[in-house]
């Protein structure tokens, strides 16, 4: 799932792959951000984008804002 800034993520798989090159190792680029090394890898690799806020703000990442929606009795989206 990419966020409608999914250059952030980009960007930072790019910097992780920098740092494994350096580090050699997945788990201590992860230690560096103290977040599970598959984390790490799925960004690096897959460009993943990770969901919970807490892990977001240890890799630099903005959050993640969840806005419910529903339909009014004029077929409206509203939020509530």
């Amino acid at each position: 799932m990419m966020s409608s800034n999914g250059s952030e993520t980009q960007e930072l798989a790019q910097r992780l792959k920098i740092l494994y090159s350096e580090l050699g190792t997945w788990q201590a680029v992860a230690d560096e951000f103290g977040v599970p090394k598959i984390i790490v890898w799925r960004i690096a690799k897959d460009g993943y984008e990770p969901q919970k806020n807490e892990v977001r703000r240890a890799l630099g990442l903005s959050e993640i804002t969840i806005v419910k929606q529903r339909r009014n009795a004029k077929g409206q989206y509203e939020s509530f």
